[in-house]
């Protein structure tokens, strides 16, 4: 397994863990990660991501991303 796969899999392991605790299951989570394949984003967004920037990213996409985010959180 490729050292990126290896992150993605941490990644995904400790948003699974997010989604079984209490205090956090409603915290939005946007993945950023160099990995932009469909296979990579569709993955994250499955495992409960919020949303996906793949890098490099423009901070004011970010900042729309966590915009909608906290907005739809509350």
């Amino acid at each position: 397994m490729q050292r990126n796969e290896l992150r993605m899999n941490r990644a995904r392991s400790q948003m699974e863990q997010m989604k079984h605790d209490s205090r956090l299951r409603d915290i939005p989570v946007i993945v950023i990660s160099a990995l932009s394949d469909l296979r990579n984003v569709v993955a994250g967004i499955k495992q409960g991501a919020e949303d996906y920037l793949p890098k490099p990213f423009s901070a004011t996409h970010l900042q729309v991303l966590v915009g909608r985010a906290s907005h739809d959180e509350r």
